[in-house]
């Protein structure tokens, strides 16, 4: 049926896109585990890429969700369409009727009535039309050309035919005869002429004599209509196909060319590109990915599928490519465990640091200027350790004074005298 293969078009299209959806999903994950496992250079090469794909697979999300709730409609408005049609031509084909025969003295006896196939439908029926229909590939281009389904099968029609005699039809006053009879049908057709003259000479093969509306579809083929113009309109999900895993997929993005400044042209406060970084950008993609990208696949990409991911072994813990660990679970885990690594890192620095830190204190943290030790400078009474890069207090013959004493004479300790009393300074002028 023609408006199946219709609405197929866009179906194959949402179909396609799901799947490539999730082989993009797939590949965002590699990059942030990558990412997360790597440093350096090699995770400065994953940051444009990782950035790019992250812009890609929003967009496929955002029409994605834009298609999903038309598509829905549509296919629960085309599938009844479409079973109504497709019970419409069942009743349509059905060749049943309901004859009554005369006997030999003329009479219409119930007993020798024919047999009654009346109303009796063909479940293996199939849609004429529908076996006659051109072959042809409809895309979604040419599908926008096509004509409306029409509203076909709308009328119920009741058919008869009366035979006066084998043989010969009935006329106006004429009695019936010998193996006369009268044959009923009733099918559905798009529409008919009645006969004024039921009875009449040129009566002689069944002829429509009634016939009433039978729009039992009509709502439903308008409503297919309508939801076939709303897919049109729709995006075509070209974002979804999408591989990331090509090199001019992402070569173009934003995303890509920033990152790319920030991460490989050493312009890490960069937040746009100008033409003027073109030459830079140009160059540190090519040493990244190779000449117009010629190393992505088989350089960058098997790195990334090489990367080895941590997870469990038993009761111990083992590594794993990650080409092999593409679930999310196992995405989900590599980086966990990842990260459990760092903290174990962090905190060992942070301690050996802590200790270095304790033992200058140790060195350099008496308030009597005579018994620091060490390079140190007064910091609010209590002498430290001299940050780097401090210049050397000299005495006026420019030799260095003693490690701590006099570099701060306001805060020196008052001269004592023998008894521990303070003496009195005084000044002699010359």
């Amino acid at each position: 049926m023609r408006l199946k293969r219709r609405f197929d078009v866009y179906k194959g299209e949402m179909e396609t896109a799901i799947e490539k959806a999730a082989q993009q999903q797939r590949a965002l994950r590699s990059l942030v585990l990558a990412a997360a496992a790597s440093t350096g250079r090699n995770r400065a090469k994953i940051l444009p890429v990782l950035a790019a794909a992250g812009a890609i697979v929003k967009r496929c999300e955002e029409d994605l969700k834009a298609r999903q709730q038309t598509h829905a409609t549509a296919h629960a408005k085309v599938s009844i369409a479409r079973e109504l049609l497709t019970a419409l031509g069942k009743i349509a084909s059905n060749k049943g009727e309901y004859k009554a025969i005369l006997d030999g003295s003329g009479q219409f006896n119930p007993t020798t009535k024919s047999a009654e196939t009346f109303g009796q439908i063909k479940e293996d029926a199939t849609c004429a039309a529908a076996d006659t229909e051109a072959d042809d590939a409809i895309t979604r281009a040419t599908e926008k050309g096509e004509d409306e389904v029409p509203d076909v099968a709308n009328k119920i029609v009741l058919t008869n035919q009366c035979v006066r005699t084998a043989g010969t039809a009935c006329t106006g006053s004429t009695s019936f005869g010998a193996s006369g009879s009268l044959s009923y049908k009733l099918t559905v057709s798009n529409d008919a002429v009645v006969v004024s003259t039921p009875f009449s000479t040129d009566h002689s093969a069944p002829s429509p004599v009634t016939k009433a509306d039978f729009k039992i579809a009509t709502a439903a083929i308008a409503a297919a209509n309508t939801e076939l113009k709303n897919l049109r309109a729709t995006p075509d999900l070209a974002t979804c196909t999408k591989d990331i895993r090509v090199f001019n997929t992402i070569k173009g993005e934003h995303a890509f060319k920033l990152m790319a400044l920030k991460a490989l042209a050493n312009k890490p406060d960069a937040e746009k590109v100008d033409s003027s970084d073109s030459a830079a950008l140009q160059l540190s993609v090519d040493e990244a990915y190779g000449t117009n990208g010629g190393d992505y696949v088989n350089g960058f990409w098997k790195d990334i599928d090489s990367t080895p991911v941590p997870k469990a072994d038993g009761a111990a813990e083992t590594t794993e490519d990650l080409r092999n660990r593409l679930a999310l679970d196992a995405h989900s885990e590599g980086i966990a465990r990842l990260f459990v690594k760092t903290l174990v890192d962090e905190e060992k620095k942070q301690k050996t640091k802590q200790k270095v830190d304790e033992t200058k204190s140790e060195d350099c943290s008496s308030k009597k200027e005579n018994e620091c030790k060490g390079d140190c400078v007064l910091v609010e009474g209590i002498f430290k350790p001299k940050k780097k890069g401090e210049e050397e207090n000299k005495d006026k013959n420019g030799k260095a004074a003693s490690t701590c004493a006099g570099r701060d004479k306001k805060h020196a300790a008052p001269l004592r005298a023998a008894n521990g009393k303070e003496k009195n300074a005084k000044i002699l002028l010359f």
